[in-house]
C-alpha cells in the first residue's frame, strides 16, 4: 500500500449516515470506520510532519550560521517527504491491519446476525441439534437451552469456512448471502487473505490455492506472501460493506430485527456515554 493513498482517485466507501442498519450492522460499520479512519489519522501525521519540517529548515536557512548548518537545512528542504517514505515502509503491515481488522469486524457481523435470526425463530437452529440429557438439567429455562444452542450452532458454522456458513444462510434461513458471484468471489479472497495472514504469515500455500477461486485481477503465488494495495483494499472494503448492509436488510426484514439510522444508533450510543460519565 502506498503512502500516496490520499492523492489517489477511490477512496474507501462509507455508506450514508442515514443507512438503516440493526445493531449488529452499526456495530460493524463502527469497528470499519475506526479501522480506516486510524490508517488516514496516521498518513496525516506524516504529512504533517513533512510540512513543518519543510517550513521550519526554509526559515532557519535565513539565519544559518555556517556552512554545516545550511547543508543540513538544505537536505531537509530538498528532501521534504521523510515521514511519508518512512511510513510507506509499512506498507505491508498497514495493509495487513487493515484486512485483519476488516475481515474480523465482518465475520463477527455475520455470527451476530445469524444468532438474532435465531433468537427470534428459535426453530431455525432446535432442527437437527442434540442435547443430552445431564445437561438439560443445567438449564434454568427454555431460554438458556435455546441460547445454548444458538452459540453451539453458531460456533461450529464458524469453523466451517464461510461456504459453510453461505449454505447454512440459504438453506436453513432462505436468504441469500450473497447479491451476485461477483461479491461472493471478492468477500472469498478477502477473507482467505485474512486467514493466510493469521495462520501463516501471509505466506500463500496449497490450501489457500484451493479455496481462493481463480481471479483475473488477484494473482496469488506458492510461497510468496499475499499482499493487497491501495486499489485492492478498497474494492474488497467496499463489497465486504456492501455485502453487509444487503444482507442486514433482508435479515431484519424476514425476522422481523429492529433497524434504525446509523447516525441514531451513534447518538444514542454517544449519549449513554456522556450520561456514564457524569458523576455519581
Amino acid at each position: 500500500m502506498s503512502c500516496e493513498a490520499e492523492k489517489m482517485g477511490p477512496t474507501f466507501y462509507f455508506p450514508p449516515q442515514s443507512t438503516l442498519s440493526s445493531r449488529s450492522l452499526y456495530l460493524f460499520l463502527l469497528d470499519y470506520y475506526k479501522v480506516v479512519d486510524l490508517f488516514f489519522f496516521t498518513l496525516h501525521l506524516a504529512h504533517s510532519a513533512d510540512n513543518a519540517s519543510l517550513i521550519a529548515s526554509e526559515a532557519l536557512m535565513i539565519g544559518a550560521k555556517n556552512e554545516e548548518e545550511r547543508q543540513r537545512l538544505q537536505a531537509n528542504i530538498d528532501n521534504p517527504v521523510r515521514a511519508v517514505k518512512k511510513l510507506n515502509e509499512f506498507g505491508s503491515l498497514n495493509s495487513k491491519n487493515l484486512t485483519i481488522n476488516t475481515v474480523d469486524a465482518f465475520l463477527w457481523f455475520i455470527s451476530a446476525t445469524i444468532q438474532s435470526a435465531m433468537k427470534k425463530r428459535p426453530e431455525i437452529v432446535k432442527s437437527g441439534e442434540s442435547v443430552r440429557i445431564e445437561d438439560i438439567f443445567e438449564f434454568g429455562n427454555k431460554r438458556e437451552l435455546i441460547d445454548y444452542l444458538i452459540d453451539r450452532k453458531v460456533n461450529s458454522l464458524s469453523y466451517g469456512g464461510m461456504s459453510k456458513v453461505e449454505r447454512f444462510i440459504n438453506e436453513s434461513m432462505g436468504v441469500a448471502m450473497f447479491p451476485d458471484d461477483h461479491a461472493r468471489e471478492l468477500t472469498q479472497i478477502f477473507v482467505e487473505v485474512r486467514n493466510i495472514q493469521v495462520h501463516n504469515r501471509g505466506v500463500v500455500n496449497k490450501i489457500f490455492l484451493g479455496r481462493v477461486t481463480q481471479h483475473q485481477r488477484f494473482q496469488f503465488i506458492e510461497g510468496k506472501r499475499a499482499h493487497l494495495d491501495f486499489d485492492d483494499l478498497v474494492d474488497l472494503t467496499r463489497v465486504c460493506v456492501q455485502t453487509a448492509i444487503d444482507l442486514d436488510t433482508k435479515i431484519c426484514k424476514k425476522f422481523g430485527i429492529k433497524r434504525k439510522r446509523y447516525s441514531t444508533w451513534r447518538k444514542n450510543a454517544t449519549e449513554q456515554n456522556a450520561e456514564s460519565a457524569k458523576p455519581v
